[in-house]
């Protein structure tokens, strides 16, 4: 363990600095986090409503024996978007590691003790 105590904001802004998130990051986590807004027709709020529709209409289809091409259409639609959010929130929880991780590297620190000089600076 380092002493994350001597760490300066100055230090601590360096190197976040040297690896910020990319547009991409930015965009999902702005769009598909928990703490974003979920403007009508934005493209969260857009996701929504497809698999929410796309979920319906293959479980009401299903109820009321609708035809297999359409319960097929709306099961398609629903995996397809499903796969698309799913490998986008994957790739970029991991890219977000791999950047947060050259940043603990430069400054010597742990998983918790970044947590820990995030917190006191940026509280």
């Amino acid at each position: 363990m380092s002493d994350w105590k001597k760490i300066t904001k100055e230090q601590f802004d360096d190197a976040y600095n040297q690896h910020p998130p990319n547009k991409w990051l930015k965009w999902t986590y702005k769009h598909f986090s928990k703490n974003s807004e979920n403007k009508p027709f934005s493209p969260g709020w857009l996701v929504n409503v497809i698999l929410g529709t796309t979920f319906a209409m293959g479980f009401f289809g299903t109820v009321f024996k609708a035809s297999r091409a359409f319960i097929g259409a709306a099961t398609y639609i629903l995996a397809g978007v499903l796969v698309l959010v799913v490998f986008n929130t994957l790739f970029v929880a991991w890219a977000n590691n791999l950047r947060l991780r050259k940043i603990r590297l430069i400054l010597g620190l742990s998983r918790q003790e970044y947590g820990w000089v995030v917190n006191k600076y940026y509280p």
